[in-house]
């Protein structure tokens, strides 16, 4: 006789398919011009490098926030057609995901079922990447340059290798990021001032999915780091890079896609 579901395997089941409706909804708004689709990929991709900070506000289309390192290394991609570019985009995305599920399809619908994961595919963003990013840092963290090359206050995460006193992959973070920082500048040096002079005067839409502060929820995120470093508990990573972002919109909670493989016994190395 098979024994019936428990009431917490129904309830599981149940918030699953209602998320999965969600970003059914999600999609489908997205894709019948509810939403820019591709609205974050395509401003990486219109980047104009001699002056790609044209744009004065967060949110208008093809603003560009990033440092000049970032435009330069993606630039071989804005060679190719924009819909080759966002085809490349979200297949290396859903590549991420796959990866990032550890192996477990259950994880793959979670992320199906977690409607921003399902809207950060769509939009473009580098969410995914910086998921992937936490998760290899601990092995590689020079992957952590990817955050501060692009949204800054995500890399709060170092607070992780200081207060465990790993220098040598603090020293490699740094290394690496002032590396590729420096060669940007020789590259296009008045591109840098541009950029501090960019986020300095960066205007936000109001419309941010947590009515909290950066200056608020950056030492929120810090002080989550510290604790997760100095008790071992890699999961605060993606939870504290995602209070870190600049500007909490409906996609940004898709960086705790790190979670399985940050939990996995297969990744405690």
């Amino acid at each position: 006789m098979v024994a019936p579901p428990s009431a917490r395997r129904i309830a599981g089941r149940t918030v699953v398919g209602l998320g999965l409706l969600a970003s059914f909804v999600v999609a489908v708004h997205t894709l019948s011009g509810g939403y820019p689709l591709a609205f974050d990929a395509h401003a990486y991709w219109a980047i104009n490098l001699a002056d790609p900070y044209r744009a004065t506000q967060l949110g208008t289309p093809d603003a560009y926030w990033y440092s000049p390192a970032f435009a330069q290394l993606t630039a071989p991609l804005r060679l190719l057609p924009w819909p080759v570019f966002f085809a490349l985009w979200f297949a290396a995305a859903a590549v991420c995901l796959v990866w990032l599920s550890a192996g477990r399809r259950k994880y793959l619908v979670y992320f199906l079922a977690f409607p921003p994961i399902v809207s950060e595919l769509l939009q473009g963003n580098v969410h995914i990447f910086y998921a992937v990013a936490i998760v290899i840092g601990f092995r590689y963290p020079a992957a952590w340059a990817l955050m501060l090359l692009t949204k800054i206050t995500p890399g709060v995460g170092l607070v992780w290798f200081a207060v465990r006193r790993e220098w040598r992959q603090l020293g490699a973070v740094l290394g690496v990021t002032a590396l590729i920082a420096i060669a940007s500048a020789l590259l296009a040096p008045a591109l840098w001032p541009d950029w501090v002079r960019a986020i300095l005067g960066a205007r936000l839409r109001g419309d941010e999915l947590l009515p909290f502060p950066l200056v608020v929820r950056a030492p929120a995120a810090a002080l989550i780091v510290a604790w997760g470093g100095l008790t071992d508990r890699r999961w605060t990573l993606p939870v504290a890079v995602w209070l870190a972002i600049p500007s909490l919109w409906f996609t940004t909670p898709a960086v705790l896609a790190a979670l399985p493989r940050v939990l996995s016994p297969r990744t405690q190395t």
